[in-house]
Formats: structure tokens, C-alpha cells, sequence
């Protein structure tokens, strides 16, 4: 199996040409290299990177290096470098806000011999400008680093770029070569460039070939240096990968104008102060992987952390502490000792820090805990949408997807069965639509029936606490739930397999506002964007003007004051449009998944918690309506993954009586739908004997009353 993250180190010394026509070409000399630091994972032990922050620093002077482009710089990690090599001036933002969140991809540069005319970052995806946003089939954000670089002494321009690729989209990675490009040639045309980068591919893929095959002509460093040095490969696992496998996958190249004197990446050997990079994934204990993978399964069905514990606890199985306890770790033993029976007993926290923990879903997660102070020296916990995540660092047990639906598990609390056995697969995802409050599922009373989904109900929560003055019943029969969700699901699933035009009409439906919505921000956008140019541009002139004492102090102040109120102003307005620009684009791409997953279940004959945990975010259940021909429908609205509300369903309701089998009448035998499993006379015998209950009743009633006017003490005193 390919390794999703790898280690690269490779260095390139090469001369930058331009010619001219009219005058003298002019060389300049540049040891330019790519370096992919490998970003700070706590679970490197030895080989994390506060041990290794002095030897890439080191690395980098030794080598007397003058532009290195990095990849998997993390913020903090770009403070120890920006604190050990003052030299160098960077450029770069965080991946994830286009601040400080998330992986950098910067360049640093030697101050004494460049000078940066302009730089900035680029996402790789559909919208290059919006922050955040993953392109294609990528698995997580991506960036590009550019800057325009001059050199001091000649006065010589070329531009810089340095990437990550994806690590699993294949044409995210196709696509990406051909953005940065066209961004190549929007910025600096013909002048000479140099692209940089973990681009997580050999020179075999389709990456590769666009990047070096297209019209706009960039050569690989490496295969077109006048000499070669070192190792023909880039990753090396902290040596641990065998040498027959070990990939090239790190790259320099450069255009026509750009002669490369020698290449070299150096070969590794761990020495005394370690290795200097690793893209080491976090490997998966085999021996309790099942357990993990489990343990969600079960989650995934709808069962509750007690069940789950009860579940383990039946099959024996080593609770965690025991498990580390038994491979040699200290300090677990005490928990054990005198009752060997505990190392097989699960406890609800146990469980639940398992299911919460992104790392299973090949996430690592940090800043757990809140700092210590000088006050004090314990260390609080953070809730969990407060930790740091960095998504797809090694390989997970179980998929994204699972983890997240797990999560919405355990935020709702949900109760799986009720205590008749009837098993609620609907639990947390069915609502009323008038209170918001869950429908819960209630045995009714419904003798001799020939399925429990046929004695149970879901009703309004809310009405059942507290009556009509707060809401009304919106009961629904479970079988018509049931039957009407499975229904739909199998429609959408075959409509996306077998109908296009009808996939289309549906996209462009709930797409159309928002297209037409979008474009008209990505035009204010533009402006805005114009705008900043022209006050930074404005903000310099004024600024030259005082310096040069063509304003007053006070006149400077004052423009001053009023450019920067409008930039604040227009930089909120910024933000805000990019954000819903992005919620926009995140849309129009949750169709694609949402009919990418429903492919899925196309013929499906049951439903059960995992199928509709997988593909329904709530269900919202309306009232029961009595109509003009005297029918009674009931509206249901199904708010699928990745696409919310798309049409409601109208169902007919079921009347109680439909799902019993049919009986003779005792008393004319003429066969009938009994109403209930009491029910022993047929509707017309029924309603003759309820006539003679009641003239019966009434008679003696009547009987009754004379009797008492007879006795009555009065009337016999008379």
C-alpha cells in the first residue's frame, strides 16, 4: 500500500538566465531548494520536532541555501524558524483561515540578496481566492505560495512558487499542476520561474506528465542538471523503509531560461541528532484495530455506551489500560491489582473517549487541554470542537464519514429501543415541525397484531409532556414512517443511477438562486478586492507626501484615519462575502457527494439505523390534515447529507384497523376487517347490537325512574 505521507529533502543549485536583446545577459547564481519539514507531531517521540527544529535550521545555513520552499509548516514551527534563521525574511499564510490555521506552504529567502515586489497565496481548487476551500476530489485544503522575487545586485526578476499536493485526489492533483500554470503565466509571463513541492507522486503520474508536457514548457530540475548527486529518492520512512521502495515524489522545476548547473538529495543517516524530516504515518495496532473498528459498528447501529460496554465486557475482551499495562507501560498495573477480573471490565469512559477521538479516522488532534499558568498547574480540558485537528495524517480505521455520523450519535443522545423491543432506528433524527421537539416512538395498545411495528407510534415529546397548550400530537405510525422514507430513498437511488436529466433538473433547482447569488458576489468581491489595491496604493502616495512635507501632520492624519476606516470596512465586507461564497461552492459539491453516496443503495429492501444515519440529517413530521373529499394526509420533509430539504412527501395515513387479518362475524359469519382484536361482529351486526344495547339501556333507565317516583317519601305522605 502507498504511504499517504512521505518524507522529502532534495536541494538544487541552479543559474537564472534571462536574455535580452538589447542588453548584456546578465547570470545570477541561486542554491534553491524543497523541504518538506514534517509537521509537529506529538506522537513522533524522538524524532518530534522539538528535537529537530536546530538541525533543519542548521541544515538550512550549512548549505548556505538562498530560497527554500517548505511544506507542512505548522505556525508554530514557522516561529522557530522565523527565531533560528534571522537572515531570512518568509511568505505564507495557514491553509485553513489564510492567517495562521493550518499547514503553511511559505518560502523563505535570503533579506541580503532578494527582495520580494509581491506575493501571495492561492487555494488549489475551483475558486482560487476562496479561503478554506477544497478543490476537485482532494481530501483536504490545499495551497500555493508565490512570490516575485528581485535580485538586489542585478536587478533580475523571477518568480517562486512553492505546493503541496493532495495526497489522495487524483485530479485534484491534475488540476492543481494546471492552475498554478496558468497563475505562472498570469504573473510573471515569460520571465523565468521555479516550482517547488511535495506533489505526492512519482514522475509515473498524470501530475507529473501535465506539469512537464504542457504548452507552457517546465522542465524537472533533476533529470536536466549538468551533474547529480546523491540518493534518487525522497522519502525514507526515518530509514525504516526498505530501499527498493522508497519513492521520489519531491520536485524543482523550472522554465526554458533557467540552466541547471547540479542537483542533490542527500542521504539520510540518523545519526546522533536524528533524522531531520519524516512524513511517518501512525501506524494501526492489528492486535486491537477489530476492537476500535467494533466499537463504532456498534455505535453505527444505534447502540448506547452502556450496551456497547455490556457488548465488550461479554466477549472478554482487554479494556485499554490493561492493554498497555500488558505491552509494558507503567503506572497501570494498580488498577488491577487483587482483582484480575477488572482488566475485562469496560467503562462508559473508555468507550466514549474512543468514539470522540479523530485519530481513529486518521486525524490527529492536539490542544486538548488548556495551558498551565503560573497560578496553577492543572491542565483543563478542552471541549471537543476546541481541539486542533489536522485531517488525514495516517491511515484510519474507520472513514471520515463514520466518525462524523458516530458523532452525531452521541450528541443526541439517541435511545435506540423502547421497552417493548421496538427498535427506533429514527431516534434523533425525527422532529416535529411546529415545536422542534424529537417524536418519540409509543406501544399502543393494538392486540394480536402480526408485527411490533404495527403497535407503534411516534408522537410529538412536547405534547406528551405538556398537552395542547403547548403543541398537538403529529402522531405518525411507524410502518408509514418506515414505508415512506424507504420509498424515497430508493427513488433518489434511482435517479441517480439511470436519470440524469431528472439529477440535473434537481441540482440546478437547488443550485439556481445560489449561482446566480454567487456570481453577483464574486463580482463585488473583485471590487472590493480593487478597492484594497488602490488604498494601499493611496496610503503609500500619502505617506511619501508627508514624508516629503508636501501635507501638514494634521492633513495626514486625517486621510490617514479615513482610508483606514474604509479598508476595516471593506475588509469585513470581505470576509463576509467569502464565507458565503464558500457555503455557496460547498453546496453545489454537497450534491455531487450526496448522489455519490445514494448510488449506494439502489434496491435497498430494509432500513436500519446505519442507513439512515448515513443519509439523513432529521425528518420533520407535520400534522395530519384532514381534506375537502374527507382524506387524511400527513406531510413529512426529509432532510438529507450534503443537500438538506429537497421535496416533501404526502402520505395517506394508516388507519389502525388496516393491518389486521380479516375474521367471521359471530353472530351472521359474514368474514370482515375486525377494527381491533377485540372486535367479534361484523360493521352492520355491530351497529344493530349497539342499537338494542342502547334501547335497552334506556328502557331500564326509564324503569329505574319510576321505581324511585313510586317510592318517593313525599308522594306516599300525600
Amino acid at each position: 500500500m502507498k504511504k499517504l505521507l512521505i518524507i522529502c529533502l532534495a536541494g538544487i543549485s541552479g543559474i537564472l538566465t534571462t536574455a535580452c536583446q538589447e542588453k548584456k545577459t546578465e547570470k545570477i547564481t541561486v542554491n534553491w531548494a524543497t523541504f518538506n519539514i514534517r509537521y509537529d507531531n506529538p506522537a513522533d517521540s524522538l524524532n518530534n520536532w522539538k528535537y529537530r527544529k536546530d538541525t533543519v535550521a542548521a541544515f538550512i545555513k550549512a548549505n548556505q541555501l538562498d530560497i527554500v520552499g517548505m511544506q507542512e509548516v505548522l505556525h508554530n514551527q514557522l516561529e522557530d524558524l522565523k527565531q533560528r534563521l534571522p537572515e531570512y525574511a518568509e511568505v505564507g499564510v495557514g491553509r485553513e483561515d489564510g492567517k495562521t490555521q493550518g499547514e503553511y506552504a511559505p518560502l523563505f529567502y535570503r533579506k541580503d540578496r532578494f527582495e520580494a515586489l509581491d506575493s501571495n497565496t492561492f487555494w488549489l481548487s475551483q475558486y482560487p481566492d476562496s479561503v478554506g476551500f477544497i478543490g476537485w476530489d482532494g481530501a483536504c485544503t490545499r495551497i500555493a505560495t508565490w512570490a516575485k522575487l528581485k535580485d538586489r545586485k542585478t536587478g533580475k526578476i523571477f518568480m517562486a512558487v512553492n505546493t503541496h499536493f493532495d495526497h489522495i485526489g487524483v485530479e485534484a492533483r491534475k488540476n492543481s499542476a494546471l492552475l498554478i500554470i496558468q497563475k505562472i503565466k498570469e504573473i510573471v509571463g515569460d520571465q523565468p520561474a521555479v516550482l517547488t513541492g511535495d506533489f505526492n507522486v512519482s514522475d509515473q503520474w498524470d501530475a507529473y506528465t501535465t506539469i512537464t508536457t504542457n504548452s507552457f514548457v517546465l522542465k524537472d530540475a533533476y533529470k536536466i542538471a549538468d551533474k547529480q548527486e546523491g540518493v534518487n529518492y525522497t522519502f525514507h520512512d526515518f530509514g525504516r523503509e526498505p530501499i527498493d521502495k522508497r519513492e521520489k515524489i519531491d520536485f524543482i522545476f523550472v522554465t526554458p531560461q533557467i540552466k541547471v548547473k547540479d542537483t542533490s538529495i542527500p542521504q539520510e543517516s540518523q545519526g546522533e541528532t536524528g533524522f531531520l524530516s519524516d512524513h511517518n504515518h501512525l501506524l494501526i495496532d492489528d492486535k486491537v484495530a477489530h476492537v476500535v473498528k467494533e466499537i463504532f459498528d456498534l455505535a453505527l447501529k444505534g447502540n448506547g455506551v452502556a450496551k456497547i460496554c455490556r457488548h465488550l465486557n461479554k466477549q472478554h475482551i482487554l479494556r485499554p489500560a490493561a492493554y498497555a499495562a500488558e505491552r509494558g507501560e507503567t503506572g497501570f498495573e494498580r488498577h488491577f491489582e487483587g482483582n484480575e477480573d477488572k482488566r475485562y471490565i469496560w467503562s462508559g469512559n473508555s468507550v466514549r473517549s474512543i468514539l470522540r477521538s479523530p485519530i481513529y479516522a486518521g486525524n490527529l488532534v492536539g490542544y486538548k487541554r488548556i495551558a498551565a499558568n503560573m497560578k496553577s498547574k492543572k491542565r483543563p480540558s478542552k471541549l471537543p470542537e476546541e481541539w486542533e485537528v489536522i485531517p488525514n495524517t495516517h491511515e484510519g480505521i474507520v472513514t471520515q464519514e463514520e466518525f462524523d455520523i458516530v458523532q452525531q450519535l452521541i450528541t443526541s443522545r439517541r435511545l435506540p429501543q423502547n421497552k417493548g423491543g421496538f427498535v427506533n432506528i429514527f431516534a434523533g433524527v425525527i422532529k416535529c415541525v411546529d415545536c422542534g421537539c424529537a417524536l418519540r416512538a409509543m406501544n399502543v395498545h393494538r392486540r394480536k397484531r402480526p408485527e411490533i411495528i404495527d403497535c407503534v407510534q411516534y408522537s410529538c415529546n412536547n405534547y406528551a409532556r405538556n398537552g395542547r397548550s403547548e403543541c398537538s400530537a403529529h402522531n405518525i405510525e411507524a410502518r408509514d414512517l418506515f414505508n415512506a422514507v424507504l420509498a424515497d430513498i430508493n427513488c433518489f437511488a434511482d435517479m441517480a443511477v439511470n436519470d440524469e436529466k431528472a439529477v440535473r433538473a434537481i441540482e440546478k433547482r437547488l443550485t439556481e438562486t445560489d449561482q446566480s447569488r454567487a456570481k453577483a458576489l464574486e463580482k463585488e468581491r473583485k471590487k472590493l478586492n480593487k478597492r484594497l489595491a488602490e488604498l494601499d496604493r493611496l496610503f503609500s502616495s500619502l505617506y511619501e507626501d508627508k514624508v516629503m512635507e508636501r501635507i501638514t501632520e494634521r492633513n495626514f492624519e486625517m486621510m490617514s484615519g479615513k482610508y483606514q476606516k474604509e479598508q476595516l470596512e471593506i475588509e469585513a465586507r470581505l470576509k463576509e462575502v467569502t464565507e458565503t461564497l464558500n457555503e455557496s461552492y460547498e453546496k453545489s459539491r454537497g450534491i455531487r457527494d450526496f448522489l455519490a453516496l445514494i448510488r449506494n443503495y439502489q434496491g435497498l429492501k430494509e432500513l436500519d439505523a446505519t442507513v439512515i444515519n448515513a443519509l439523513i440529517d432529521k425528518i420533520l413530521v407535520s400534522e395530519r390534515e384532514k381534506m375537502a373529499d374527507g382524506t387524511v394526509k400527513q406531510e413529512i420533509k426529509i432532510y438529507y447529507k450534503f443537500i438538506g430539504f429537497v421535496d416533501e412527501l404526502h402520505i395517506i395515513p394508516t388507519k389502525r384497523w388496516a393491518a389486521m387479518p380479516a375474521k367471521n362475524c359471530t353472530v351472521c359469519g359474514v368474514e370482515y376487517v375486525p377494527g381491533s382484536g377485540a372486535s367479534r361482529y361484523c360493521p352492520a351486526c355491530a351497529k344493530k347490537i349497539r342499537r338494542e344495547k342502547s334501547n335497552e339501556s334506556k328502557r331500564r333507565s326509564r324503569e329505574q325512574k319510576r321505581i324511585a317516583c313510586m317510592n318517593c317519601p313525599q308522594k306516599m305522605t300525600d
